[in-house]
């Protein structure tokens, strides 16, 4: 029932939304042209079919609701190029035919529906009401006069004004001589699925032609389909063959087809051929059972047509011309993907993405199709892993293609990408209908995709006096031939047997596919059969295997020979360089690698094979695959190839070469290459290694084809990173790995001198390393006595302890003193790194104290000035018989005199830098900086100051080596060991960012392996089990109202001020904007008296309440250390304790020395000295404060580090109480959120880090957003 008022206008509404108005002109346009024909009406789906004439048939349908009404369109689709992209004017036109033709709509509906039960009928076109009136019906045939002269027979015999529907000529049969019936297919569909068949007759009377059609429609005039048959005729020049040829003509004819195929030529044609009339006229005609014989030439015109022995040159310049770019369940549509395959007259291909629903019982994909163009908002997709990325690929790259060589190509290229991906997909189906807007189940079909061909195999019969050849495909255990119906290649590069679809992304391998179709079943005479073999089968029977069935006589002979060298040859073409490998074999025959298989040659009558070495065939293959990553993703079976971009670069470029050489491959061809400017083959080197007293003395000869560079010259060529040296004129030459290897340490490590290099005696391990052939016995003994000595370290000679030190040295530290000694027997500098509170000063003063015993020459150890006075109590306590000097003051002396008179200098950093022109000129015999991480910048005054003091040795100490980053640790080993790790910019390439930034383990294994003797870290898990229990736990604390109220208010402002929507917004902002704007929510969860503008602040603090309530509750002998970063903090604090009377000590950055150490003697011996408030940077290092047991750090900060030195300063070797530390945090603030970052990031809670900006630094946008939150 069509609802002829409300469709009318609904299609009005349609067409004035999907069309533009070009379009819609167009299609009027078409509508009044008459160039619209109904085609067939589907009641299940609700489609009309049109066929719309245009530069073509196309195919046109119009989806009506299904509410059980034609009320309204629901889309549209047409078959035409331009209905991929947009709405068409076939569509318009169709549309602007229903508005116009309700009534006839209306009669073909109705005429449907009338037959329940039935199949889908097919309509013919409804001829015009016009049309009828002039028609006159008769039952004769139509008499065609004098027909060969007529050049237009339509204007005197067709009917007039009759849109021609898609036809073609099936089959011409001449019954009898001068009468032939024709058969028609008339389709709207052009894979002919809907087609109606017609059948024809032609009487040849004389010059008349009389022509009768099977059709009902009986009229003066030609029906349609017997004007398109004579039409045709007459358009292929047919009409005049339809006359017999004379005899003399039909022997002549004869003789020709049996010379073209190789028969006798005595023999009668008759027996192998019949002469008749075809839908390419008269032409002699193979009987059905020689149907297959091969002509003279077929196997050359398939090898042609196939390119199976195209040039290199063709086919990479098909590829650089190619186109290269690259909820629940049962609510759900799933993914899947639909390969698109056109009529086998019209080759096409296209993937579609299409969605569904599982059914009842759970089975995917059963039912609700979708494509794209109808995937409405509210459809859910259950979209898998991999769904995505094929969807975007599928619906980007493939659009309907025609079979031509070049997009055939670039389907390949495409496909390749994701063929691995498509193969292990759940869902792929296959259609033979273009999917645009809608598609429907019975349209698609389940597949399997495997990439690669199935194994093909060629088999030769005995067939009467013929030789057959088929063509046997093995799939699942059984062999397939073409011929059969379960097999097809639908499109170049595919192969479908039953329900799997193969893939090849090989050029070789799809021509050949094609090649075999046709080959399979071929029939030839035994002499064809030799003339063709070695030129054109041999070729491809070395890749395919060839197999001579029992029942043929001829004779096979094999020969099995050993290869004797695998050879390589280049050549060149365009911008890309050929790989062809050969195997020659001990009768000097030279075989194409991959042209894989057996060798056949034919010798008399008989076939000769010569197998491959498979063994060794494979590993040439493999080590070619492997030499380079891009010969792993081609697929050619005759040459590797490569773009001289890819080839010349240099990483590659030394390693493809180098694994050749490895292989033992012979390369040829390579001078010919034009744009080679680099040598191929590593340079030769020969050295000598000589050493002095100090050094290691280098000398080489790198030798270039014929040039020869020296060390130092080599040097200055040298790039880190890259094994080429630049030879000038253009040319390059490659190290040998071993040497790219040598050098980067040798330079790193060493200076030149002349033409050779200079290398510190004390890197003998990295000369041991690198060079395991040296000659002279002198180097070798000198190694060999450090090396037993350094695998001895551990455990060295042990040197009896000085007298005068008045101190029993635990067991650790006695082997700190030794490995000092051991230190000092190579003249080498060290770094005592243990752990904060074990002891370093003790070590370090024994050691002076025995430096001293052997060498009167004066000493300096260089400090925080916080430390002085810790230095003056250890000296009194431990050594008192050394003679020391503070240069210290302002009233210190310039004299340096008074430094010859003491055995010890002991001065502060801040000295150190404003006298170094005055210290830098005396020489002391040992300096030790205390806290030497003071040096770690080497942009540093303080740095710069050190490495200008003159001594004999040098010791650093430092419970932090590495604060910030591992660059820390190059000033302070420059400092003890000059020139050990070369200069600052080379250990920043070579370690610093390669370990910070890559995480490159290999690196720091190395790095950890060089400095491994010059550091001694131990840590109190280690080596102090005897120290008691340590407990640290965080005290949360809650706000007031008044606290919080403050709080969010100045969190909201600098959220607002500092970050936007976006994380990238947060990461172009200033870092040091961020840390201020963190200061001051920390200030405020202090308390927001610490704020500028907020000292009269009145509401409560919520952690000076708490720390109060703690200090309330400890009593008898316990005492308390209160650190804190903000001193305003610790002025708060120390109000609140002067108001509950409570006696405590103070230290600050503002005290003097001589306050540090009278508040420190306060604390430790003043029993009613219970609290002693510390800032954290004045107090964190240098003090012993053992009477503590209880430490409280009022705001916790990042690193922990730097709390850890805070709380070492009671948990140290001597305690002898438990301690407990507590971090005191603000709930539902920054820093709760700083606390789960720590936790998080793993890096941020170890000892390499401290400093508020390195921290801001390593967090990214979003972590930096958090905080605010």
């Amino acid at each position: 029932m069509i609802h002829e008022k409300k469709l009318d206008a609904q299609i009005d509404r349609y067409i004035d939304q999907i069309f533009k108005p070009h379009i819609r002109q167009r299609g009027r346009n078409y509508f009044r042209g008459n160039c619209v024909c109904v085609a067939e009406y589907d009641s299940e789906e609700m489609i009309v079919f049109f066929l719309v004439t245009g530069s073509e048939f196309y195919e046109t349908e119009v989806q009506f609701n299904q509410d059980g009404g034609l009320s309204h369109v629901v889309s549209t689709h047409c078959s035409c190029p331009a209905a991929d992209f947009d709405a068409c004017k076939h569509q318009a036109a169709c549309l602007y035919w229903i508005k116009a033709n309700m009534a006839e709509l209306q009669i073909l509906v109705s005429d449907h529906n009338e037959v329940p039960g039935t199949e889908t009928p097919t309509f013919k076109p409804k001829k015009k009401e016009a049309w009828k009136k002039t028609l006159r019906l008769t039952s004769e045939p139509i008499r065609i006069e004098n027909f060969e002269q007529h050049k237009d027979f339509r204007q005197k015999y067709a009917m007039p004004h009759f849109n021609y529907p898609y036809s073609t000529i099936m089959r011409i049969d001449e019954i009898k001589p001068g009468y032939f019936a024709v058969e028609l297919l008339q389709s709207f569909y052009q894979n002919f699925e809907r087609g109606l068949h017609s059948l024809i007759t032609l009487q040849i009377d004389k010059k008349d032609l009389n022509v009768t059609c099977d059709c009902d429609q009986r009229v003066q005039q030609l029906c349609p389909h017997s004007a398109l048959i004579i039409d045709t005729l007459q358009q292929q020049n047919l009409l005049s063959q339809l006359k017999q040829p004379s005899a003399q003509q039909l022997k002549l004819q004869g003789q020709q087809a049996l010379n073209e195929y190789g028969l006798n030529p005595k023999a009668k044609w008759q027996l192998y051929f019949e002469f008749r009339m075809t839908t390419e006229g008269r032409k002699m005609v193979l009987k059905p059972e020689y149907a297959k014989l091969m002509k003279k030439d077929k196997f050359q015109e398939l090898t042609k047509r196939y390119q199976l022995n195209n040039s290199s040159e063709e086919i990479l310049v098909e590829i650089e011309s190619s186109i290269v770019d690259e909820k629940t369940r049962s609510q759900t549509h799933q993914v899947g993907f639909a390969f698109y395959f056109g009529p086998p007259h019209k080759s096409r291909f296209g993937m579609h993405t299409v969605y569904a629903l599982p059914d009842k019982n759970g089975k995917p994909m059963a039912k609700g199709f979708r494509c794209v163009s109808n995937l409405r908002r509210s459809d859910k997709v259950n979209y898998r892993k991999e769904d995505r990325l094929l969807e975007q690929f599928v619906n980007q790259n493939f659009e309907i293609k025609e079979a031509t060589a070049h997009s055939a190509l670039s389907v390949s290229r495409l496909l390749n990408d994701m063929s691995e991906t498509l193969a292990a997909h759940p869902h792929l189906f296959i259609t033979h209908s273009p999917i645009f807007r809608s598609v429907r189940k019975s349209e698609i079909e389940p597949i399997d995709f495997e990439v690669g061909f199935p194994p093909i195999r060629y088999e030769l019969h005995q067939k009467d006096d013929l030789l057959e050849l088929r063509v046997c495909i093995t799939h699942k255990e059984k062999a397939f031939r073409p011929e059969m119906p379960e097999v097809a290649m639908p499109y170049p590069h595919f192969l479908l047997i039953n329900n799997t679809l193969f893939y090849s992304a090989s050029p070789e391998e799809a021509a050949h596919l094609k090649m075999a179709f046709e080959l399979d079943g071929s029939l030839m005479t035994r002499v064809r059969f030799s003339e063709s073999f070695s030129q054109h089968l041999a070729p491809i029977f070395r890749k395919y295997p060839l197999e001579i069935m029992g029942d043929t006589s001829i004779e096979v002979l094999t020969q099995k020979q050993k290869v004797v060298a695998k050879e390589l040859y280049l050549s060149e073409v365009g911008d890309f360089v050929i790989f062809k490998p050969f195997l020659r074999y001990e009768d000097d025959t030279l075989v194409e690698l991959l042209n894989d298989g057996t060798i056949w040659d034919t010798e008399g009558e008989s076939l000769r094979t010569k197998s491959h070495d498979n063994e060794e065939a494979q590993k040439f293959h493999d080590a070619i695959r492997e030499s380079h990553p891009k010969f792993k993703q081609q697929f050619r079976s005759d040459f590797f190839h490569l773009s001289y971009k890819d080839l010349l670069d240099e990483h590659k470029f030394v390693e493809l070469f180098q694994a050749l050489n490895n292989a033992e491959v012979k390369v040829f061809g390579e001078k010919n290459l034009s744009k080679l400017k680099s040598i191929p083959v590593p340079a030769q080197v020969s050295y000598t290694v000589q050493r002095d007293i100090d050094w290691f003395e280098l000398n080489a000869t790198f030798t270039f084809g014929d040039q020869n560079v020296s060390l130092s010259q080599l040097k200055k060529r040298f790039i880190p990173g890259s094994r080429f040296i630049d030879l000038g004129d253009g040319k390059r030459g490659s190290l040998p790995e071993e040497w790219y290897r040598r050098l980067q340490r040798i330079f790193q490590m060493g200076k030149s001198k002349g033409e050779g290099m200079q290398v510190p005696t004390f890197h003998f391990n990295i000369i041991d390393e690198l060079f395991n052939d040296l000659k002279d016995p002198g180097i070798n003994e000198f190694i060999a006595e450090r090396r037993g000595k350094l695998i001895h370290f551990e455990t060295p000679q042990a040197q009896p302890l000085p007298k005068g030190i008045k101190a029993k040295l635990r067991p650790y530290q006695q082997e700190g003193y030794q490995w000092l000694c051991f230190l000092k027997s190579f003249g080498w500098g060290g770094i005592l790194a243990d752990d904060m509170g074990l002891g370093k000063t003790l070590q370090i003063i024994t050691f002076l104290k025995y430096v001293l015993q052997e060498n009167k020459q004066c000493n300096l150890v260089v400090v925080p000035t916080s430390l002085l006075f810790n230095w003056e109590n250890e000296l009194k306590k431990f050594a008192p018989g050394i003679k020391y000097h503070f240069h210290y003051g302002a009233t210190r002396s310039r004299d340096m005199k008074t430094f010859n008179k003491a055995g010890l200098v002991i001065t502060s950093y801040g000295h150190l830098v404003s006298d170094a022109d005055l210290l830098s000129t005396f020489e002391f015999n040992y300096v030790v900086l205390d806290e030497s991480q003071a040096i770690k910048n080497t942009a540093s005054k303080r740095y710069k100051a050190a490495r200008l003091l003159k001594a004999q040795n040098r010791i650093a100490m430092t419970g932090t080596p590495v604060e910030n980053h591992t660059f820390d640790l190059f000033a302070q080993l420059s400092f003890v060991n000059p020139g050990m790790l070369g200069s600052a910019a080379q250990f920043k390439s070579q370690y610093a960012k390669a370990i910070d930034n890559l995480q490159d383990a290999e690196r720091a294994a190395e790095l950890q392996k060089m400095v491994k003797p010059f550091i001694l870290r131990r840590t109190k898990e280690q080596v102090a089990q005897e120290l008691p229990e340590k407990v640290e736990d965080i005290i949360y604390c809650d706000m007031d109202k008044s606290q919080r109220k403050v709080y969010d208010a100045h969190r909201n402002d600098i959220r607002k001020s500092l970050l936007g929507e976006e994380e990238s917004e947060i990461i172009t902002t200033e870092r040091f904007k961020v840390l201020q704007a963190l200061t001051k929510l920390r200030q405020i969860c202090n308390s927001p008296m610490l704020l500028p503008g907020n000292e009269k602040y009145s509401g409560a603090s919520v952690k000076i309440d708490t720390l109060m309530t703690h200090i309330g509750e400890k009593t008898g002998d316990h005492k308390i250390l209160i650190f804190s970063q903000f001193t305003q903090m610790l002025a708060l604090i120390r109000k609140e304790l002067e108001q509950e009377e409570i006696n405590y000590a103070y230290l600050d950055g503002q005290c003097n020395t001589k306050q540090r150490q009278e508040a420190v003697n306060r604390f430790q011996s003043d029993s009613d000295c219970r609290v002693f408030l510390i800032s954290l940077k004045a107090g964190g290092t240098g003090l012993n404060l053992m009477a503590a047991d209880y430490v409280y750090i009022v705001d916790p900060w990042w690193n922990p580090a730097v709390e850890n030195q805070a709380i070492d300063r009671c948990y140290r070797i001597g305690q002898d109480k438990k301690v407990i530390a507590y971090r005191m945090i603000c709930r539902h603030t920054v820093e709760e959120k700083i606390q789960e970052l720590q936790s998080r990031k793993k890096q941020l809670a170890q000892d390499l880090i401290s400093t508020d900006e390195g921290v801001i630094q390593k967090l990214d946008g979003r972590e930096l957003k958090e905080l605010f939150l």
